[in-house]
């Protein structure tokens, strides 16, 4: 120092500028320590950052489809679609009943592997009974007023929701899915973005 002090500095926070014993000037700091101390007013806001980057990751697809929403269903189809991804036999029957007003399309995907098994298209308040194969499966469903494809759904108003319970189906279960709201429902589902359906 100027006044040819010897310091003995001792440790310090960032908020804490050392300086010399005897004339209490400041004494040199490594430029990391400096950056961090005219950073410091500002932790909140770094704080609110890393926190807003990391629910903004997970909230990513919802997001996307909010900023590139599905272009308008120009040419409904038909016939509306039943589908078989897989060859395995069809043995348990699976009822779905729907309430009236919006249609549904109704997936099974593998529990284990999500790889889809069994889709069917049910018209707003009808009952459809299918077979499926045998197995574990997640129960997902999209619901709108104009079916345009498998891809598209039903365009940009498509609803998609995934059950949050698994499907076991064996030679003697006969599952009833009510997609109907009602008091005392015992369906519980959480939404889900388009590009996981």
């Amino acid at each position: 120092m100027s006044c040819g002090a010897l310091n003995r500095v001792p440790r310090y926070s960032i908020k804490r500028i050392p300086e010399c014993g005897k004339c209490h000037a400041p004494l040199p700091e490594h430029v990391a320590i400096k950056t961090t101390r005219k950073l410091y007013p500002f932790r909140g806001l770094a704080i609110l950052a890393v926190f807003g980057g990391i629910i903004g990751w997970g909230l990513r697809d919802e997001i996307r489809e909010t900023l590139n929403p599905a272009p308008a269903c120009t040419t409904p189809a038909t016939p509306r679609p039943i589908r078989w991804y897989t060859a395995e036999d069809d043995v348990a029957p699976f009822t779905i009943k729907t309430a009236s007003g919006s249609d549904y399309f109704v997936k099974l995907e593998d529990a284990s592997t999500g790889a889809p098994i069994r889709a069917f298209y049910v018209r707003g308040g009808s009952t459809v009974t299918n077979q499926v194969p045998l197995g574990t499966f997640n129960l997902k469903y999209a619901t709108g007023n104009l079916w345009c494809d498998e891809a598209q759904l039903f365009g940009p108003g498509t609803t998609t929701k995934e059950a949050d319970h698994t499907y076991a189906f064996n030679e003697l279960s006969h599952w009833t899915v009510e997609l109907i709201l009602q008091p005392g429902g015992n369906l519980r589902t959480h939404s889900i973005p388009r590009s996981k359906f």
